[in-house]
């Protein structure tokens, strides 16, 4: 297992019954080789298994009931069965697929970004759906806003903290167009070239296409990228908190559902209300750049 996946979301049309798509599922189990005798009797493994049993989650008032999959998938790389690499000549399907309902909607949880179509392919052969719109895509909206990244910067260049339980700690890395910056951004002790750097960026704000954020809610604290295109990628690997004490998959099921259920909502909710003036955020920017520059020449 990597210590950080995408993930994408997705609301059942069809099934809707939480029971029924459990039982659904945990009929499609098994643990199988197959040959595949055209490509040189290659031997490839399929496993669909479930990774818990039902467990409940609980955010704020409302509770939730959740179960983890795991499938796991060879395929043959067409044009390189003969490759004696067995790396080279296979290809490998790692799918995780977190269950969730409040019994009123049932909602899919996967490990592929939602522009990649491979996870929602899967997961409609698993509930054999062969039409259209049984599984529709949560976009998150909040990350197609460009002016969102640039009120993270805004936030933690200014030490904002807009609620008590939930807090932007700072950036650790941000990207536009081809350019690449691994500097940490915090709003105390910036360093010229990284505080010049950021400046930097922000001014030419158009190219900004993901940014990693520290963020603390009441005792956790998660790393999550955020990527423009409205994919996300949590990292386990660099979370702190109590989910740390549960098992493998409910640890991971939880680091989850409070990233998608819990932050990003309160995230969005906080930006929205902010009366924050961009233009003028900006103006700043572009106006100590200059004042730099002008001291430098």
């Amino acid at each position: 297992m990597r210590s950080s996946y995408s993930f994408s979301k997705y609301t059942d049309n069809e099934l809707k019954v939480f029971d029924n798509i459990i039982q659904k599922l945990d009929n499609k189990c098994k643990n199988e080789t197959r040959v595949e005798p055209h490509f040189t009797e290659e031997s490839l493994r399929y496993t669909f298994e479930s990774m818990s049993g039902i467990k409940n989650y609980s955010m704020n008032e409302s509770s939730y009931r959740y179960k983890v999959y795991h499938l796991y998938k060879e395929d043959i790389n067409v044009g390189f069965e003969k490759d004696p690499n067995r790396e080279v000549r296979i290809s490998i399907t790692d799918l995780y697929i977190f269950v969730l309902t409040n019994e009123s909607i049932t909602q899919f949880i996967i490990n592929k970004s939602s522009n990649d179509a491979t996870g929602k392919t899967l997961l409609r052969n698993l509930l054999d759906y062969e039409g259209r719109n049984e599984l529709e895509l949560n976009n998150i909206n909040l990350l197609l806003d460009k002016d969102f990244y640039l009120w993270l910067f805004h936030t933690v260049l200014n030490r904002r903290d807009s609620e008590d339980d939930i807090i932007i700690e700072s950036i650790e890395g941000y990207r536009g167009g081809n350019s690449n910056s691994l500097a940490h951004v915090t709003g105390i002790g910036s360093e010229v070239l990284n505080l010049l750097s950021t400046l930097t960026f922000i001014f030419e704000s158009e190219r900004i296409n993901r940014v990693k954020v520290i963020t603390k809610h009441m005792s956790h604290k998660f790393s999550i990228d955020l990527y423009q295109n409205g994919n996300l990628k949590i990292s386990f690997s660099e979370y702190e908190g109590s989910h740390d004490e549960l098992e493998t998959f409910e640890s991971m099921a939880n680091i989850i559902f409070d990233v998608m259920l819990i932050v990003l909502p309160k995230l969005s909710s906080i930006y929205n209300n902010d009366d924050w003036d961009l233009d003028q955020f900006k103006n700043i920017g572009k106006d100590v750049i200059e004042k730099i520059q002008q001291k430098i020449s």
